[in-house]
């Protein structure tokens, strides 16, 4: 996620909630969402849902930004 917005980022903190059972016949689908896109911090929450639309995982990951990709 960090790489999509331009910016090479290594992980400070990650809060991962694993709420429910997935299953090898599972379909999953992920789902990143960048919640704050700053110049040296990034917040990026993670969804992984499956073919029900139960949602499975929650994480939320803050990211410390270590350069840019056009540097």
């Amino acid at each position: 996620m960090a790489l999509s917005t331009g910016d090479y980022a290594v992980t400070l903190r990650s809060n991962i909630n694993y709420l429910q059972t997935g299953h090898l016949s599972d379909q999953l689908k992920l789902e990143g969402l960048c919640v704050h896109n700053g110049k040296t911090t990034k917040v990026v929450e993670v969804l992984i849902t499956n073919q029900e639309e139960k949602i499975l995982t929650r994480a939320t990951f803050t990211m410390y930004v270590t350069g840019s990709i056009s540097e």
